[in-house]
């Protein structure tokens, strides 16, 4: 079951982010085809536009986000802060262009990003 906390890619990696504000939760970037089916739902709604959600599945808590589409391949979506105080977690990402020595190719991409951590029993605050 779903449980919806806050509205508004690649292979899998683990880490964790602090910035001396909250403790740093550890997390691990999800790819597709790694998706529960009932956050992979969400996610294929989503995509292609700008949006920021979390969700709850078994014992985990799934943050997504979302960019809208760009012209080009090349995009990707970094985390920059997740950490948790006692009254919320907060969740920070930034969309990265392509590099200049990359080779993209002239077709539409919708970048977004899928994050694991343990569920908390707190509102998610999206940062921009």
């Amino acid at each position: 079951m779903v449980l919806f906390l806050a509205a508004s890619l690649g292979g899998c990696s683990f880490s964790s982010f602090t910035d001396g504000e909250g403790r740093e939760l550890d997390f691990t970037v999800v790819s597709r085809s790694e998706l529960p089916e009932e956050v992979e739902a969400v996610l294929s709604q989503q995509m292609g536009t700008a949006f920021q959600t979390a969700c709850q599945y078994e014992e985990y808590l799934y943050l997504i986000c979302g960019y809208p589409t760009q012209k080009t391949s090349g995009y990707s979506v970094q985390v920059k802060k997740l950490t948790a105080t006692d009254e919320a977690i907060y969740f920070q990402s930034e969309l990265l262009g392509p590099s200049g020595e990359e080779t993209v190719a002239e077709e539409e991409t919708a970048p977004w990003l899928v994050v694991k951590t343990e569920y908390l029993d707190l509102p998610v605050i999206f940062e921009s």
